[in-house]
């Protein structure tokens, strides 16, 4: 796994100032388009929830890249298990986890032993994204559409 980017913050000031070197970052690691902006708003949306639900003193986001993948984690103190509401079309907000389950790829939550908690999501890379030594073979440097999502089950790690 190799760690492409690592934020703490405090702020929603802070968190909007790391969702645009977020979406830099993921553009460099072979995302383009409607995907980056998909990983900036789904790694905004958990931001949003540490600020919001949790009195994290500067929670922590990572950007990982694991193979053929991007992995988004925020981690922080609290050891709540975070799940998503029920739809309600008059509410505004709490929408952030059913969001991240429709775009991610997966995603999960990892509690630690009573030192909080960490919410991750994975998006794919494009086959040509991936480091030469994954690469399918023939794999053009062009990405031809977004990956189909077929896992949409809550995933723990």
């Amino acid at each position: 796994m190799d760690r492409l980017a690592e934020y703490r913050y405090e702020s929603a000031a802070e968190a909007a100032a790391i969702r645009t070197s977020l979406r830099e970052t993921v553009a460099m690691a072979g995302l383009s388009g409607e995907r980056c902006d998909d990983v900036a708003l789904m790694a905004s949306e958990l931001m949003a929830n540490t600020l919001r639900h949790t009195d994290t003193p500067q929670p922590r986001l990572t950007l990982d890249r694991t193979g053929e993948q991007l992995r988004v984690t925020v981690t922080d103190r609290d050891c709540s298990h975070p799940a998503p509401l029920p739809q309600d079309p008059s509410r505004s907000g709490g929408n952030g986890l059913r969001i991240i389950d429709v775009l991610a790829d997966r995603w999960g939550t990892r509690h630690h032993d009573g030192l909080g908690k960490s919410v991750w999501f994975t998006i794919a890379l494009p086959a040509w994204a991936a480091p030469p030594a994954q690469r399918p073979r023939g794999a053009r440097s062009e990405e031809r559409g977004a990956p189909k999502r077929i896992d949409r089950t809550l995933a723990t790690d």
